[in-house]
């Protein structure tokens, strides 16, 4: 693998990726809609989603590991993200 010494991302890349969303009822709804995205992007989810929920109950945090091939589609899966009405940041 090669060494990255700037702070440029090289692709293809295997990312971990954090989501904050608010807590619905039961987490099928928030993954579903996750793994939808990921689909509707082409992008391959490789270890499935973790949830840790928050301390007061208001959000839950997933954590899933991905594949992605290009800055432009990373940036796409950011833009989808941030425009789902229950995701608060993803990281």
């Amino acid at each position: 693998m090669p060494v990255n010494t700037n702070s440029e991302v090289i692709y293809p890349v295997t990312i971990d990726l954090k989501v904050i969303m608010f807590s619905v009822p039961g987490d099928e709804k928030n993954i579903s809609d996750l793994n939808a995205i990921l689909n509707r992007l082409m992008i391959p989810l490789t270890k499935e989603w973790t949830v840790t929920k928050s301390t007061g109950g208001n959000y839950n945090s997933y954590t899933g590991k991905i594949f992605i091939t290009s800055k432009e589609i990373m940036y796409s899966l950011f833009q989808e993200l941030n425009r789902h009405p229950n995701v608060k940041f993803a990281i």
